[in-house]
């Protein structure tokens, strides 16, 4: 299966995730239960304020600095200006 990327805000816990939901009507959950729309899993349990291990969202890698551009070899600041190529694709 191909991959997809889905750029947002990166929430500090899931009560602030753009990825949470509370459920209505559902087969799979109570009704007002809480539960992560990605992985189709309750967050109920979660302890107010934190995430848990299991969550699909990872951090955007940083590009990598001016001042660790001067001092990489040639063939090494073509891949570091890829890499912060890339990193500037995925924010738009």
């Amino acid at each position: 299966m191909s991959k997809a990327i889905l750029v947002i805000d990166m929430p500090a816990c899931c009560d602030y995730c753009q990825l949470s939901a509370i459920a209505h009507d559902s087969d799979l959950y109570e009704e007002g239960e809480c539960y992560c729309i990605a992985r189709l899993e309750s967050v109920d349990s979660v302890p107010e304020g934190s995430k848990p291990e299991w969550c699909p969202l990872r951090e955007l890698p940083e590009k990598r600095t001016d001042i660790e551009l001067d001092s990489m070899q040639d063939y090494e600041r073509a891949q570091a200006e890829g890499y912060n190529f890339c990193v500037d694709k995925f924010l738009g």
